[in-house]
């Protein structure tokens, strides 16, 4: 704990922490703006480091039957859902031209660390993903092998990674770029399927976070794979989780640590929620013993939800949604009516929500898809009027919508929901600042002013960055290259609303930099920053 103490104080007096034995480099980032928010195992990896344990690919292949690499950390809680996608860079031949399924949205999978990374073509590094334990029954997962026997191929030109779609499709008598014989000839193919032994899954998919392997074939372990694997096979307790198996630490520690250590991952394992607030009228007021007690009440206690958990009942709600939207009794009546509304049932995980009420579903008619929501809340409501709340999602679609256009309904509330629940654990004061003086958000841009007021205030630029994360994790893109895109969105709004690109210059300077700045203080590790 000395290290500790030494690296608070030094935070706190504002000399060059970097100086500190052993933290040079780390950079304090939650002692900046809203830090007191921060998810736990943040300040804890801002204090320790990661976790100081380390298991080895071959022992972590005992553990799971399948799993899934990517190079960049796409979760911010013990796992992430994975949602079914199509290959950003599909296999290519020497020609160029695709000769991997690039049409059927799946998770892919392997059945060891090794063949995930050869999947992915990159020398060791990365994060593992894993789902299904081994000696666990209960969790197993739906597979299929997608390498099938009607794909393309011949003697004389195998499909593989020599096979050559040209050459097959002149000798069929087909046009090599004609997208849609591709589509039906390498439908669920996949040229190196034998070697990697990838699986398929075809719908959502909640996955652990292990942890990153590094080049030495080592996964250094998360702070919330030991807690969440230790909270389901009662082990890691003894340091270790299979018989004959161990944890190795990547450096020394002494007992104080060590006891500290496991204190961190006992206080991990309880309810994940909000943290109890800080109050804090200056920051010089913060002395270290404030510190060191709210660190304290962080690993022992929990209030009401954050954007953790936020982000999984936001997975929840848009499932539900999607669902609702599909259901033939719901299309036939929008397609008789051109406007139906409903609210959705039996959703558990509303329940958690002490700020929600009810998810209120409204579909009318339009000529083009556009996807919105709102939470709606009482002004200056008072706590128990706050529970009174609602989601309001509200949708339009043509009567007779393709099925087409689901897949774009489906990423936009993924945003849409997951913005407007951060709201739904916001202070009513912070809720209030945002309104101002808006009669409606139609008001918005009636003014440069109030739309500058309403995109930079605290409120709307944490809840914005909290649905453009969830994108960011759902589509594995960049969030810096996620946000600069709904933030030009919002430019493009305001240039249809009759204003300049001179006009909206200066604000989106100012929007670019607030919420880059915010998104990098709020998700440090996120992919791009």
């Amino acid at each position: 704990m000395k290290l500790l103490r030494e690296y608070i104080r030094g935070l706190l007096t504002e000399i060059d922490y970097s100086l500190v034995a052993g933290l040079s480099g780390k950079k304090m980032w939650y002692l900046e703006g809203d830090w007191e928010m921060a998810p736990i195992e943040k300040i804890v990896d801002n204090l320790f480091g990661d976790s100081p344990w380390v298991l080895t690919v071959a022992d972590l292949n005992r553990l799971f039957e399948w799993f899934h690499i990517s190079g960049s950390w796409i979760g911010d809680d013990v796992g992430t859902v994975m949602e079914p996608r199509v290959p950003r860079s599909p296999w290519e031949d020497e020609d160029g031209r695709v000769i991997e399924d690039e049409f059927d949205p799946r998770i892919s999978l392997a059945p060891t660390v090794e063949k995930a990374l050869h999947a992915l073509g990159s020398p060791p590094g990365g994060y593992v993903y894993a789902v299904d334990i081994k000696d666990k029954t209960g969790d197993e997962i739906e597979t299929r092998v997608p390498f099938g026997s009607h794909c393309p191929g011949s003697p004389s030109n195998a499909y593989g990674e020599d096979f050559s779609w040209e050459k097959y499709a002149s000798h069929s008598g087909i046009d090599p770029d004609d997208d849609g014989s591709r589509e039906v000839s390498v439908i669920s193919c996949v040229p190196d399927q034998q070697v990697t032994q990838e699986v398929w899954h075809r719908s959502e998919l909640w996955m652990v976070d292990v942890g990153k392997v590094g080049p030495d074939m080592k996964v250094r372990l998360s702070w919330d794979f030991i807690r969440w694997y230790g909270e389901r096979t009662s082990r890691l307790g003894r340091l270790d989780i299979v018989p004959g198996m161990t944890l190795d630490p990547i450096r020394s520690i002494d007992a104080d640590e060590e006891k500290t250590l496991f204190d961190i991952t006992q206080a991990m394992g309880r309810p994940e929620g909000e943290y109890p607030e800080l109050e804090l009228s200056d920051k010089k007021e913060v002395n270290e013993l404030m510190v060191r007690e709210y660190i304290r009440t962080l690993l022992t206690e929990a209030a009401i939800i954050t954007g953790r958990k936020l982000d999984r009942y936001a997975t929840v709600i848009k499932r539900h949604v999607m669902n609702a939207i599909k259901d033939p009794e719901v299309r036939d009546y929008f397609k008789e009516t051109g406007t139906v509304q409903f609210k959705l049932q039996d959703v558990s995980e509303l329940e958690d929500i002490e700020y929600l009420r009810d998810v209120i579903i409204t579909i009318e008619e339009g000529p083009e898809v556009q996807v919105s929501a709102a939470y709606e809340f009482d002004i200056n409501a008072t706590p128990e009027q706050r529970k009174s709340s609602d989601l309001k999602v509200n949708l339009v679609m043509l009567r007779d919508f393709p099925d087409q256009v689901l897949s774009y309904v489906n990423d936009e509330l993924v945003n849409a929901i997951r913005h407007e629940l951060e709201h739904s654990g916001q202070d009513i004061e912070e809720l209030m600042d945002c309104i101002g003086g808006l009669a409606s958000s139609d008001d918005i841009w009636s003014s440069l002013k109030n739309a500058a007021e309403y995109y930079t205030c605290p409120g709307e630029i944490k809840a914005h960055v909290a649905g453009f994360m969830k994108v960011a994790k759902s589509s594995k893109r960049a969030l810096p290259e996620v946000i600069d895109e709904e933030l030009y969105r919002i430019y493009a709004t305001g240039i249809d609303k009759g204003y300049s690109e001179g006009d909206l210059h200066s604000l989106m300077i100012q929007m670019r930099d607030s919420y880059h700045n915010y998104a990098l203080s709020r998700y440090p590790q996120a992919k791009g920053y």
